[in-house]
């Protein structure tokens, strides 16, 4: 089937749009104390997701908004499905992860979702989804 060059011209521009978004507009750090179920829940009611990172930039653009005052925050990842098998928020598998030294624990076999750690210069850390952090939402969804 052959498309109208409007519309070649219109997903080149979606394409090219989401290229060109900065990490501000992307990302947002939201301040409330939730478990990881309550952040998902949150961010998928803004029309958005809990951060995917999929890249070292992703991770960085995360981290740079970062602050000891924000502490500790939820990603979009997790093993809740399949112990030791972590996907993205959005069902696919987590082919990028910047995991801690000693990391993914599983301590207790309770340990099942991901948090940016501050304390380890913001690497993750895999812990159980009950405890409450601030979150990260993003507002472009995966393809």
């Amino acid at each position: 089937m052959m498309f109208p060059t409007c519309w070649s011209a219109v997903v080149l521009a979606l394409m090219c749009s989401f290229e060109n978004v900065n990490a501000t507009d992307r990302y947002k750090v939201i301040q409330k104390q939730r478990t990881w179920y309550q952040a998902r829940d949150d961010c998928e009611s803004r029309n958005a997701h809990l951060a995917v990172i999929r890249s070292h930039q992703d991770n960085s653009d995360v981290k740079d908004l970062l602050s000891q005052d924000i502490g500790n925050v939820w990603i979009g990842v997790n093993d809740l499905y399949n112990e030791g098998t972590y996907k993205y928020v959005t069902g696919r598998d987590a082919t990028y992860t910047n995991w801690r030294d000693g990391e993914p624990s599983d301590g207790s076999g309770r340990e099942n979702c991901v948090e940016m750690s501050y304390e380890y210069d913001f690497k993750w850390n895999d812990c159980p989804c009950t405890l409450t952090r601030n979150y990260v939402c993003e507002y472009y969804r995966e393809s």
